[in-house]
């Protein structure tokens, strides 16, 4: 919050702050007051009043023949809160002038005010200035003058000082959440994790097994909605537990260790907007098993959920919400956890529902719930593949619509289908229903980095984002697909699932100018709680459209219901500046990549890139970015690069979490 200005002009107090005051020498036209007759007034007890014939006699008695030559078109010194403008200066202490409520003035409603937009105090729009004080839309981006104020800033999430003298810089995948003035922002983090997502590589020669426990997520807080973050570390781990290590891939021929249990990716979190409890998920580290009653028993699958009490200050110890769930396989692994609350008054709201994929040799979708505050869990919903057929389960996630109807979604592999199960007594029973018409997938496989990089030099490009409607439970999805027809250059689309039965027709969010067709992905979406408007915000190539590398994010507001295929005409740049893609892909020498996600040809090691999943991850910048609202404000984070870092005496790009407050659109 910035301080509203004031200003002295034209009055002179003698040396020793006497009073009455002492004339200026040799002064032809100087003013004796009798006494002081100050008024109280909306931003201090020196007002003038607006008659009698010792403070008031100072009004329009300056010298100045124009108050705006001198910066004080805005303000004021009387009670009455009328502004100079362009009248004859008056002498003394000087206001911003307000209204009735003690608010500056702010002519063109767009809620910055006069004198902020107008810094020259001219009352004339000119060099300098942040707006046009008379125009709520100085910009043709279609965002008010505040909107784009806001847009003004990209604040870092994470402490850039930890990222100082190493390689393992990378921060994104990114969810945040607000109230009131508390924001706070979960992602992934690599300053403390390890490759392979800590799983050990028993196709090593030696056999490789992380040296320590990765904690590959972070967190950070605001308490000033957003203006300053403080990077608050990694999540805790699970301690002193036993896993099984197989060094020969049979598991059989292993041995048990004890250890901690960490984290990877994939956080999450939601609020319990009645308790104050904030709720974090993320993936564990694979396998994702251990053995809670010793090596003779059976183990467990390890789902991670954890609990701040104090805003975010701080977290607790991991609760595993599977601890009810023997694992299959020695190296059976979860992965894409989703967690939601009950917001809804009356029964039910509280509940905790989480959501997760279990992979192994038959995998599923898990539903739990907690009732008790994430403290104890049960599972209430199992979806599982049939491998058989070749059908296949391609993400799934859960959400609340409305009235605390909770809801599992999930696609099919291969199909166009989608599929919601949905409950209305708290997940006791659910019911199905197919929902057609998804459009076909033309997703490409990935992207280059830049339009002459190597065919192997590429990134993939997330995944699609998921939006309810909390006012009458319409679903959307945003995702990113390649057109019909022409380019392979990919478009954010939007579909909305209205009546029940089938999702809508595409319709394309991005503005491709001059119809150069340019690449776009990773969407994220944001429905406003009166479910009136939504926000998407995507990456975006268009400022590069020669070289196809150069990144930065755009974002477009729309009003709810949305019935044209103009809904999204208007597309506004979010990040200030353009960035270069980051990932290591074929970069293999020292200091020109992260080493948690290392490339699949990394000449540090001779037999084979460490971890199990060798070297897949040196083709992602995050799966995703989620954004939140509120009935004010959008809140959105997202993977930026724009910084640089140096190291082994390289200078590369690194990724940041970055941030905005965005008003919603009027």
């Amino acid at each position: 919050m910035q301080a509203l200005p004031f200003s002295w002009r034209g009055l002179y107090w003698g040396p020793n702050a006497d009073y009455p005051p002492t004339p200026l020498p040799g002064g032809s036209n100087n003013k004796t007051l009798t006494a002081v007759d100050y008024q109280a007034g909306p931003l201090s007890n020196f007002y003038y009043p607006t008659n009698g014939t010792n403070l008031n006699s100072l009004r329009n008695a300056g010298s100045v023949t124009n108050a705006g030559l001198v910066g004080l078109y805005h303000y004021t010194t009387t009670t009455n809160q009328v502004p100079e403008t362009n009248s004859v200066l008056d002498i003394g202490r000087h206001h911003v002038a307000t209204d009735a409520a003690g608010n500056p003035l702010d002519f063109d409603g767009d809620s910055l005010p006069d004198w902020y937009e107008n810094r020259s105090g001219s009352g004339v729009y000119g060099a300098g200035d942040i707006a046009d004080w008379l125009n709520a839309y100085t910009s043709t981006n279609g965002l008010n003058d505040l909107q784009n104020w806001e847009l003004a800033s990209n604040v870092q999430v994470n402490d850039p000082m930890q990222d100082i003298g190493t390689d393992q810089n990378t921060q994104n995948e990114t969810a945040v959440l607000a109230f009131g003035q508390n924001v706070i922002a979960i992602y992934r983090d690599s300053n403390q994790s390890v490759p392979a997502n800590g799983q050990p590589d028993c196709f090593c020669s030696p056999f490789w097994y992380p040296a320590t426990v990765p904690q590959g997520d972070g967190w950070a807080v605001s308490r000033d909605g957003g203006v300053t973050f403080t990077d608050k570390g990694t999540l805790p781990v699970l301690s002193n537990v036993v896993v099984y290590v197989a060094p020969n891939c049979d598991g059989i021929s292993g041995y048990f260790a004890t250890t901690n249990l960490g984290d990877t990716a994939d956080a999450k979190l939601d609020r319990d907007n009645t308790s104050g409890t904030v709720y974090f998920v993320a993936n564990s580290q694979r396998p994702s098993v251990y053995y809670p009653n010793g090596t003779n028993q059976a183990g467990r699958l390890y789902v991670p959920v954890w609990r701040s009490t104090d805003n975010g200050d701080t977290i607790q110890a991991p609760v595993n919400v599977a601890s009810s769930m023997t694992n299959q396989f020695w190296d059976d692994v979860m992965d894409g956890a989703f967690i939601v609350v009950d917001n809804f008054p009356g029964t039910g709201q509280g509940d905790v529902y989480l959501s997760f994929s279990w992979i192994h040799r038959q995998s599923g979708l898990i539903l739990c719930r907690s009732t008790n505050g994430a403290l104890g869990w049960q599972v209430i919903q199992q979806i599982t593949n049939i491998p058989t057929n070749r059908i296949y389960i391609a993400g799934g996630n859960v959400f609340m619509t409305t009235n605390h109807e909770v809801c599992l979604g999930w696609s099919l592999s291969y199909t166009n289908t989608f599929y919601i199960a949905r409950s209305t007594d708290r997940g006791q029973t659910f019911y199905t229903t197919n929902v057609t018409h998804l459009p076909p997938s033309r997703i490409p496989g990935s992207f280059t980095r830049t339009i002459n990089a190597p065919t192997n030099d590429v990134f993939a490009g997330g995944v699609p984002s998921f939006g309810v409607n909390p006012a009458n439970g319409c679903l959307y999805i945003a995702y990113y697909n390649q057109p019909p027809s022409g380019t392979n250059r990919p478009n954010i689309y939007f579909t909305q699932l209205t009546n029940g039965i089938d999702w809508s027709d595409p319709i394309q969010v991005n503005v491709e100018p001059g119809g150069v067709a340019t690449d776009q992905w990773q969407p994220a979406i944001t429905v406003k709680p009166d479910g009136t408007k939504l926000f998407i915000a995507w990456y975006d190539r268009r400022d590069d459209p020669t070289n196809q590398s150069l990144i930065r994010m755009y974002g477009a507001f729309a009003n709810l219901p949305i019935t044209s295929t103009n809904a999204f005409t208007t597309n506004f740049a979010i990040s200030t500046v353009t960035f270069p893609p980051v990932f290591s892909g074929t970069h293999t020498n020292a200091g020109e990549y992260d080493p948690v996600y290392p490339p699949s040809t990394d000449p540090n090691y001779v037999y084979c890139v460490p971890g199990w999943f060798n070297g897949v991850f040196s083709a992602y910048m995050g799966d995703y970015d989620r954004a939140f609202s509120d009935s004010n404000y959008v809140y959105y984070t997202w993977g930026d690069n724009r910084n640089t870092t140096t190291n082994h005496g390289v200078t590369r790009n690194q990724a940041d979490v970055r941030f905005i407050r965005l008003s919603w659109r009027h």
